[in-house]
């Protein structure tokens, strides 16, 4: 087979850099998906909070990617569900995949997107038995919402990210006992909204700087113990106490899916996203090579990855059809992106001066709370924005917006950084929390959605 465009991902993320790239011209385009139907995990999430921002409308996350399926279908572009991507092949500009329909077979790309989403954490090295009743937050998500499996009775929650929120609400309302969230963070990973529905809408308590360090069951898992820990992820000397249950649900950390790219050495991997560096195109290390979705950085909201894939499908296209675009393995022009140690990551890392945007849209991700703090965006030694903000949250990911004529005065230079830092930070903010039975705790309402 032989593509212009080939995608790797039939998720949202592979579904909009698609529509983008045909509206930018592309005609011949093939999305693979390894799963027998496209949309990715947005099948499984029948709750609402969708599609606010993309298109102005409430709607369940099965809804939210059914429009995006429509509409690449109505563009007929082709897809090959079932079939999943064994390598990649830069130096021809192939891939070998397999399929039960197709079997084994290659397809030949001008250029590639890789859209392959992220996986879940499992949590396998808790010490203790392995019986039934342990399993991903994703997973249950899955039997609950697609198979009309329940996967237990009394549930825990180990892990405060996306889907360990949405899934405790969700066995809520279907009658099941969340008996708590339990995180070994002293914050939520997940959004502040959920957090706050978790706590506040349906009174589910929340365990922090607390870890799961033993699970017992002998056939079905029947209760784990629990300890406290300190600020190093240290045990706390007799804190430890157990809990009864029928179900434990593992929802920490949600890691890049980046296997295809790990074996292609001219792609750098940001140790603190897990993914691929790219620039404000979405565009890696090598010219016709993109990403989007959750295998660069864990999003939190869709239409922040909606809006990113569309850059890359159109960043694509824009290369396909021989318009001026990276040429950074040639003639390397661009700005790094320097971090002050309050922040996780960013993304994009670098600037890409031979292809900038009318705008250019950095995520930032802090590593703590803090309160009233500026943040301080610096080029060639001189301030060209400050944002001031009332709290920022490890949670949510601070959006800066960069205008074309910011970068004017870089415009004869090389290998310069952009430095983003934080000024006040002696205002670090702890979660306010008040006891509630024993060690677990709920946050007060000091929170601003």
């Amino acid at each position: 087979m032989e593509t212009d465009l080939l995608i790797v991902g039939g998720g949202v993320a592979g579904l909009s850099a698609a529509i983008s790239a045909v509206k930018n011209g592309i005609k011949n385009i093939i999305i693979i998906e390894k799963d027998k139907k496209l949309g990715g995990v947005l099948n499984q999430c029948i709750h609402s909070g969708f599609g606010r921002l993309t298109f102005n409308e409430e709607l369940t996350g099965n809804e939210y990617a059914k429009k995006f399926i429509d509409s690449a279908t109505s563009k007929f572009i082709n897809f090959l569900t079932n079939t999943t991507v064994l390598k990649i092949k830069i130096e021809k500009k192939e891939i070998y995949a397999v399929s039960p329909i197709h079997g084994f077979f290659n397809v030949k790309f001008k250029a590639l997107i890789l859209a392959t989403g992220c996986y879940e954490e499992i949590g396998s090295n808790i010490p203790g038995s392995r019986p039934a009743g342990v399993m991903t937050a994703g997973m249950a998500q899955k039997f609950i919402n697609i198979h009309g499996f329940f996967p237990g009775k009394n549930v825990i929650i180990f892990g405060t990210n996306i889907v360990g929120l949405t899934i405790a609400r969700r066995l809520t309302l279907e009658g099941a006992k969340v008996l708590c969230l339990i995180e070994d963070l002293p914050y939520c990973r997940g959004p502040l909204r959920d957090e706050y529905l978790c706590i506040n809408d349906f009174n589910i308590p929340f365990y922090y700087s607390h870890i799961v360090t033993k699970i017992y069951g002998k056939g079905r898992i029947s209760k784990i113990e629990v300890a406290k820990v300190d600020e190093n992820f240290n045990l706390i000397k007799d804190s430890n106490f157990e809990l009864n249950l029928d179900c434990l649900l593992i929802a920490r950390n949600l890691i890049p899916d980046n296997n295809l790219i790990n074996e292609i050495e001219s792609i750098n991997i940001d140790e603190k996203t897990n993914g691929p560096i790219v620039d404000q195109n979405m565009q890696t290390a090598i010219p016709f090579v993109f990403a989007c979705g959750n295998n660069v950085y864990i999003h939190n909201n869709v239409d922040t990855l909606v809006k990113e894939s569309t850059l890359a499908g159109k960043a694509a296209a824009n290369f396909i059809n021989n318009f001026k675009v990276n040429n950074n393995l040639s003639n390397p022009r661009f700005l790094k992106i320097k971090l002050s140690k309050h922040f996780n990551f960013v993304s994009p890392q670098i600037i890409n001066l031979e292809n900038l945007n009318n705008v250019t849209e950095i995520y930032l991700k802090p590593n703590n709370i803090y309160k009233n703090v500026t943040i301080v965006v610096e080029l060639l030694g001189k301030t060209i924005l400050q944002i001031k903000k009332e709290q920022i949250f490890p949670s949510t990911l601070e959006k800066i917006i960069l205008l074309k004529k910011d970068f004017l005065t870089v415009e004869q230079l090389k290998d310069v950084e952009i430095c983003i830092c934080i000024e006040n930070t002696n205002n670090t903010v702890k979660n306010k929390k008040y006891e509630k039975n024993l060690q677990c705790y709920k946050i007060n309402k000091h929170y601003k959605l």
